[in-house]
């Protein structure tokens, strides 16, 4: 997929496209009104991609249509055409604004690339040129969703819809997906952002009784693996595993598990991701009965291992336990779906074919999951997703259509991007019923054992496998967070103190106390980003507050304030960000501290007292009677009021 943010070297582009695949040919042509227009020849076809008569007036309706979007959002245009309007576009974005360009013709990214308009788009404008295909897409709604704008406005070039009418559809549809995602992981975050922290360091103490993941990598190569899921038809072909148990890698989610221990299937392993209560409750009371090996990371609800004291595989991102172990532990991607994280455990082992059964990732039947792994306290909102009016239509193993919600349609886009990765690799199909899975064999579960009969047995020995250790190494870290966390705290005390500095320099108009600060705070705030850089707990307590920060546009500077108004929003922008670390420093010492036993009476009594006062420093950019807020000295209430004299006089200052 061809992609570029740079424009200043377009002769360098232009050499870098040359082993890229000629495309449908093309003549760029002059308008009536004197600018260029792009004909292409599809087949005996030749259209234009735009108008012949009035480029100029594509231009305007681009240029209109874009000028609805709000600070903060992402305009995504579809077509390339003569890229005429980029330069009426760009200049009017304000902060987080991003023009995204969809263009499906290599050959006009090579016209544009030759000509001399690509010149007018400055090094730094945020600008992002894809050509697009069907196949690009699920990467390219990736790369929309790590901008994280919410905001997005979809927009087709004149001409694009009639040239290529199929690709410009699926597009749309990707954008809308896109967004909901956007939506859907901000929810989220908001949702388990206290689990993401609380179970890390609750399992901490968990770990050294684990195996690393990197001891089983091949271990079980060209052994069958069954991934099992808690699909609709599930029902109709789990006992068929009775057949295979001894032979074939079983791999189960939380919620199948108590089914397959009702017909005395034991899986070989149980993946388990989410943090929520709800990954406890699929299997309170059932997991410590099986004969399994749990595969896990630290943010798994740590309740389970309350209950649970059988074998498990441990898997980490964090370069502090490697070194603790002395040799990498492992990692795996785990996707957005226990699923994603089976069949990446069973790709760690070697495995091969992978077989799903119960993926249906759809609504076979009007139902979610299958009735046998319905729970009472989900039954509820089962029912809401099953009816939601979003939902869509998705070709079925069949051919046919089935109803499915977006949320599984990208989960089964996941699984399709994972095939193609893994073109080694086959992936059957042996769910009866739901989406079609592209890329995988639809066989029945009975036909795919008889082909894979004589296929290498499973052979899982944990005897000669070292377990992780270094109990009191473990225990050490957890003090030497408890310590960077105090210190963290501090620092941002001080931090708020400089910022009430800055801010009172810049309303007496002293350069010197302005450079001073600035450089402090500067320095304080990188140290902090890098901290967050490198700490999943700290981004995790921070991330909500940072988009929250990055969204508003009262905050954003436009270039049109006043002095006055551009300091104050630099202050509230300071105060936000700074109590946004405050808060996380704090809630991170008193976990930290009831995990090592630490947390006294005291704590607990000042920690109830913080919790009725009033969180930052910021200043409201109104009225100074309104300024009587927590932590503001009396030094920065009299400037400001100072300033606010002057304001309401005649501050001509820009």
């Amino acid at each position: 997929m061809f992609v570029t943010k740079d424009f200043t070297q377009p002769e360098k582009m232009l050499i870098q496209m040359e082993t890229l695949p000629k495309d449908e040919p093309i003549t760029v042509e002059i308008s009536r009104d004197g600018l260029p227009v792009v004909r292409v020849e599809q087949g005996d076809k030749k259209l234009y991609l735009g108008s012949k008569y009035s480029a100029a007036g594509d231009v305007q309706q681009v240029v209109a249509e874009a000028a609805e979007m709000l600070p903060n959002s992402t305009v995504i245009v579809f077509g390339l055409g003569n890229g005429e309007y980029i330069k009426k576009i760009t200049p009017t974005f304000l902060n987080n604004n991003l023009l995204v360009i969809l263009e499906p013709n290599l050959e006009v990214i090579r016209a544009f690339l030759a000509g001399s308009g690509v010149r007018r788009i400055k090094r730094g404008d945020p600008v992002i040129l894809y050509h697009v295909s069907e196949e690009d897409l699920p990467a390219i709604s990736r790369h929309i969703q790590q901008d994280s704008n919410r905001s997005i406005k979809f927009i087709v070039h004149p001409g694009y819809t009639r040239a290529y009418p199929q690709l410009v559809k699926s597009a749309a549809a990707m954008v809308v997906e896109s967004q909901k995602s956007i939506i859907l992981e901000d929810n989220t975050w908001d949702l388990f952002v206290y689990d993401w922290v609380d179970n890390p360091i609750r399992n901490i103490r968990y770990i050294p009784s684990a195996y690393p993941l990197n001891d089983f990598v091949e271990t079980q190569k060209g052994c069958p693996a069954v991934i099992v899921s808690a699909g609709p038809s599930l029902s109709k072909n789990i006992h068929l595993l009775e057949k295979v148990k001894e032979q074939f890698v079983i791999i189960s989610g939380g919620r199948p598990l108590r089914p397959l221990l009702d017909l005395n299937i034991h899986p070989d392993f149980v993946c388990i991701i989410d943090a929520g209560k709800a990954s406890f409750n699929l299997v309170d009371g059932v997991l410590p009965k099986a004969d399994t090996t749990l595969i896990h990371y630290d943010r798994i609800p740590a309740d389970i291992f309350e209950q649970y004291q059988g074998r498990h595989v441990f898997y980490t991102d964090n370069p502090a336990y490697d070194k603790i172990f002395g040799r990498p532990i492992g990692n795996m991607i785990t996707g957005t779906t226990v699923a994603h994280a089976s069949v990446f455990a069973a790709l760690n082992m070697g495995c091969n074919p992978i077989i799903f059964i119960g993926q249906d990732l759809a609504f076979t039947d009007d139902r979610n999951h299958a009735g046998l792994t319905s729970f009472d306290f989900d039954k509820q909102d089962q029912k809401k997703l099953v009816e939601a009016d979003d939902n869509v239509w998705v070709e079925d193993i069949h051919g046919g259509q089935v109803k499915t919600s977006h949320l599984y349609n990208q989960f089964r886009q996941t699984i399709e991007e994972i095939i193609t990765q893994n073109p080694g690799t086959t992936f059957i199909n042996a769910t009866q019923g739901g989406a079609n899975i592209k890329g995988t064999a639809v066989m029945d579960l009975d036909e795919a054992i008889r082909l894979y009969e004589n296929a290498p047995v499973k052979n899982l020995d944990f005897e000669n496998h070292e377990k992780i250790g270094h109990q009191e190494e473990f225990e050490d870290y957890k003090r030497g967070l408890l310590k960077k966390y105090q210190d963290m705290g501090k620092e941002i005390e001080g931090a708020f103190d400089y910022s009430d500095k800055l801010l009172i320099a810049e309303s007496a108009g002293n350069s010197a106390g302005m450079y001073k600060h600035s450089k402090r705070l500067n320095k304080l705030e990188n140290k902090m980003s890098r901290l967050v850089s490198e700490d999943s707990m700290l981004q995790s307590l921070v991330a909500s507050s940072f988009k929250k920060i990055k969204r508003n546009n009262e905050l954003l500077l436009t270039g049109r304030e006043t002095v006055r108004e551009a300091a104050l929003k630099g202050y509230e922008r300071r105060s936000e960000l700074y109590s946004a670390y405050k808060v996380a420093s704090a809630y991170l010492v008193k976990m930290l501290k009831k995990e090592l036993g630490l947390w006294t009476e005291e704590d607990e009594r000042l920690d109830q007292e913080q919790a009725q006062m009033p969180q930052g420093g910021a200043a409201p950019l109104s009225l100074v009677e309104s300024m009587n807020i927590a932590g503001m000295s009396a030094a920065l209430k009299d400037a400001l009021k100072d300033w606010e004299e002057i304001a309401n006089g005649n501050d001509q200052s820009r």
